[in-house]
Parts: structure tokens; C-alpha cells; sequence
């Protein structure tokens, strides 16, 4: 069981200079399923994407900046698809950083400032609150205006305006207790 505390020591196959890139079929020490570390200031948390996220879907397969959430908890399994979300909306468990095979492990954002995120609308201004994005299936944020009060898990702040299908945001996440 991880101590999800601190900076524990965890083993990243390509180093932790491509931590966005791990995608990895198994673990090298069983240990570091659900470890939150921290490198360059970003805080990751290592979880299994879940099996059944494919190209089958409507969400698809895992791409940069989508939102993680959680399936199974215990077990720090995740998904893209909030159709197979614990408890809906209020699951969010981080942003995947990299397209993620399957079955899969990986190292999602829960917390770091300015990480870019999948957004839908066009309306995105810095203060704002980035939350799930319950109009679709595309695992993406939608904005709630600065002083409106949101209904769901709030992913993180707005930086900046969107660029392309991406906005700035100040992810905070809280870890599993």
C-alpha cells in the first residue's frame, strides 16, 4: 500500500525526465501502484488505465490532456470514459499526460500549475474553474466562471485562454485517503 506522501522513490523505466511518456504493461515493483511523487514541482500519481478503454468507446482512446477518472479506487484503476466512473462527475482522479495503451500503467497529473488540459467550449478565461465536462463523452473540462458556484470536483483554476483543444490550468487534486 502507498504511503501517498512525501517523494517516495518510484521506478520510472524511461527516467523521470519522460515521466509524461510512461506507459508501461506492468510494474517493476508492485509497491508503486497509487504512489503520488513530485518531479520539476508536478505531482503524479501512479494508476492502471483501465482495460476496457479502447477505440470501442465513445470517449476513445486515451489522448494528452484528457481527465482520468476514477473506476475502481482501492485499486487505483482509471478510466476516460465517465460512463464506468465510480461516482460520476465527482471522480476525478487527475489528467492523463500521454496517449495510454489499455491495461496499462500509468502517471497521472493530480496536482501542477499550468498543465495543459483537453477543454470544450471557447469561452475561457484565467480565474475560472475547470470541471468535468458533463455534456459529453470526451473526457475533457468545461468552464464555470470565476464566482459561480460548480456542482461538481473542480479539476484546478484556468491560467489563460484555450489554444487549439487545450487550456492552462492549475491542477488540484486531492490524494486518496
Amino acid at each position: 500500500m502507498p504511503t501517498g506522501y512525501g517523494n517516495p522513490t518510484v521506478f520510472l523505466p524511461a527516467g523521470p525526465a519522460n515521466v509524461n511518456s510512461y506507459n508501461e504493461p506492468t510494474l517493476r515493483r508492485a509497491g508503486d501502484l497509487g504512489t503520488r511523487f513530485a518531479i520539476d514541482g508536478v505531482e503524479r500519481q501512479i494508476v492502471k488505465h483501465d482495460s476496457g478503454a479502447t477505440a470501442a468507446t465513445p470517449t476513445g482512446v486515451v489522448t494528452a490532456g484528457m481527465t482520468a477518472f476514477y473506476k475502481d479506487r482501492l485499486n487505483y484503476l482509471v478510466t476516460d470514459d465517465i460512463r464506468f466512473a465510480e461516482d460520476s462527475y465527482n471522480s476525478v482522479a487527475g489528467i492523463y499526460m500521454n496517449a495510454v495503451t489499455a491495461g496499462n500503467f500509468t502517471a497521472i497529473v493530480t496536482r501542477g500549475r499550468n498543465i495543459n488540459v483537453k477543454a470544450a467550449g471557447s469561452t475561457w478565461a484565467a480565474g475560472d474553474q475547470a470541471v468535468p465536462n458533463t455534456s459529453s463523452n470526451a473526457a475533457d473540462v468545461a468552464d464555470v466562471a470565476a464566482g459561480t458556484q460548480i456542482t461538481y470536483r473542480a479539476v484546478g483554476v484556468v491560467r489563460g485562454p484555450k489554444v487549439g483543444s487545450l487550456v492552462p490550468v492549475d491542477v488540484d487534486l486531492p490524494a486518496i485517503p
